[in-house]
């Protein structure tokens, strides 16, 4: 890595990710059975809420990429992680579920910041250590996903809407220290094109599974992935259910 401190950011950032996502996984039931004031649509919004997530990180998340290739990874990654912290908050002030889902499709539809890691680490990190540096980010995101929940939950306790605002905090706070700390890993090019052809995910996604060793790797990962959301989507409200 040639820059220290933009591999402290980028570890830094995924664990503030991860661990701000897992902040909220254990208090999503209370809020959603407060907000809709019926269990069963609770589960519902949490479906759809999660749903609308993906979907539109899906689909621009290869615009994100190509602006990062025009205007350069910092700006991106910034912008990203206020729209993050944006999202939180409105989970810790919205009286209704349509509110909630409004701002956590647009968080979605700005969720850059795996998409810019990878390719910052890319960027910043000569091939022979790119293996350490991914590796050093996937115990970042295992960290992080540990003690969100423990501390959600702790948060909980206090008050439904606090590990929201805790999370909110920790998105801002981290755009603070990127803002002073991370310099840019590639200069933009502002001649990279912006076409529907280019940030198309569906064409984008093709490219990749017709190469064979890239396209087992994105159906195992698409397969883990489903059975993670699965999870993180429904056990929270059958442990409610079913110990009160």
């Amino acid at each position: 890595m040639r820059r220290t401190p933009a591999l402290s950011f980028l570890l830094v950032t995924v664990f503030l990710d991860m661990l701000g996502l897992g902040l909220i996984v254990p208090i999503v039931p209370a809020l959603l059975t407060a907000v809709t004031e019926d269990a069963a649509a609770a589960v519902c919004w949490s479906g759809v809420l999660g749903s609308s997530y993906g979907l539109l990180q899906f689909v621009v998340s290869p615009l994100l990429g190509r602006l990062s290739d025009r205007y350069g990874r910092r700006p991106v990654l910034l912008v990203s992680l206020s729209c993050l912290g944006v999202d939180w908050l409105a989970h810790a002030a919205s009286p209704s579920p349509w509110t909630l889902l409004l701002f956590h499709a647009l968080a979605g539809a700005c969720a850059g910041t795996n998409t810019v890691v990878n390719a910052y680490l890319a960027d910043a990190t000569a091939p022979e250590a790119r293996s350490r540096a991914y590796g050093l980010v996937g115990a970042a995101f295992g960290l992080g996903f540990v003690a969100g929940p423990t501390v959600g939950g702790l948060l909980g306790t206090v008050d439904v809407r606090l590990p929201f605002l805790a999370a909110a905090a920790l998105s801002f706070a981290n755009v603070g220290y990127g803002w002073f700390v991370l310099p840019e890993s590639r200069p933009g090019d502002r001649t990279t094109p912006l076409t529907l052809r280019t940030a198309n995910p569906v064409s984008a996604v093709a490219v990749v599974l017709r190469r064979p060793a890239l396209g087992r790797l994105a159906y195992a990962r698409c397969c883990a992935d489903v059975a993670r959301m699965t999870h993180q989507a429904t056990w929270t409200f059958f442990l409610t259910h079913q110990f009160a």
